[in-house]
């Protein structure tokens, strides 16, 4: 398992946060999620066997936000 903080840009409230957190959940592989609007910052627990770092990024930049590692 690893961890990793991501540094997200770009959410307008809670409900962006939200969606971000719901699209993570659905990559394998991924163990928990934390996503904070108000720090703008998402903690993710993962099996680095089943996903990586690249790919939790495009599911966010995806919906429209940008990353980069904390």
């Amino acid at each position: 398992m690893e961890t990793i903080n991501l540094k997200i840009k770009g959410m307008h409230c809670t409900s962006c946060a939200k969606n971000i957190e719901q699209a993570i959940k659905e990559i394998s592989g991924v163990e928990k999620v934390k996503v904070s609007y108000e720090k703008e910052t998402a903690e993710i627990t993962f099996n680095n066997k089943k996903t990586n770092i690249d790919e939790i990024k495009k599911a966010v930049e995806k919906l429209g936000y940008s990353t980069e590692n904390k």
